[in-house]
């Protein structure tokens, strides 16, 4: 039996797709797998080895120092977007295989920037763990846009 993907799963797929590929980093990830987990706040896709190296050589991505392993439990590398809201996170690791695979996300704020993009973080987190929401990819598609990303609006679910 096929799942359905609903309208925030599609919306996630479609705004990480134009995101890497706006980083020129789609070359490195396998978007036809049937390895890959889409989510509403977040995709986790087969990937070369090598991303390893090509992220710790950009200037948009720091390497995170700690990675929270609650959220991000098979992850043993971390970049995050060098910009203050909105910031996309990459996380290296393995999950469930012996493939190499990036858990691509995105926080409404970036901790460890500055102190907006901490507050926000911080407010994000709380906010989530009360209510049980994620980060919305509608609201990420929106702010993305406006960056020039150019990522189209998924009308309904699949």
């Amino acid at each position: 039996m096929e799942s359905k993907l609903t309208r925030a799963q599609l919306q996630s797929w479609n705004n990480f797709i134009r995101a890497l590929r706006v980083k020129e980093l789609d070359t490195y990830v396998n978007f036809i797998s049937s390895n890959i987990s889409i989510k509403s706040d977040r995709v986790i896709l087969p990937c070369n080895k090598e991303i390893e190296q090509i992220l710790d050589s950009r200037k948009d991505f720091t390497r995170d120092t700690q990675i929270l392993k609650k959220a991000h439990p098979n992850a043993y590398a971390s970049w995050r977007e060098n910009v203050t809201l909105y910031s996309m996170q990459l996380c290296l690791g393995y999950y469930g295989d012996e493939l190499y695979k990036l858990d691509v996300d995105c926080d409404y704020g970036r901790p460890f920037y500055d102190v907006v993009g901490w507050s926000v973080h911080i407010y994000e987190v709380i906010h989530n763990s009360i209510t049980g929401e994620v980060t919305d990819p509608f609201k990420v598609r929106k702010a993305w846009n406006n960056r020039g990303y150019d990522i189209p609006l998924i009308s309904e679910a699949l």
